[in-house]
């Protein structure tokens, strides 16, 4: 099964790159499918894992890029895609 995922107009932008910005967005994607939250605190890193478990709540990780940091958000136990998003744009 493939994960669609929701991209911001800025991360598309950068996506389209061919380069290290493409790069960064699917090494994230990447990491962010095998539970690697990235740059967030350890206690939400430990909230994501439950979260996860519980198939509820909101998974939160960043990641880094070089036109900035980026989030990956999602909603487990919903239809809602994981969205991709600067994080100036949260």
């Amino acid at each position: 099964m493939t994960t669609e995922y929701l991209f911001t107009p800025a991360i598309m932008e950068m996506s389209n790159d061919e380069g290290e910005g493409e790069k960064a967005v699917y090494t994230a994607i990447r990491r962010f499918s095998r539970g690697d939250w990235g740059k967030i605190p350890q206690c939400d890193k430990e909230a994501n894992d439950r979260d996860l478990k519980a198939g509820s709540g909101r998974i939160l990780a960043r990641y880094e890029s070089p036109k900035g940091d980026f989030y990956i958000i999602s909603y487990p136990g919903t239809d809602q895609p994981p969205t991709v998003l600067f994080c100036r744009e949260y």
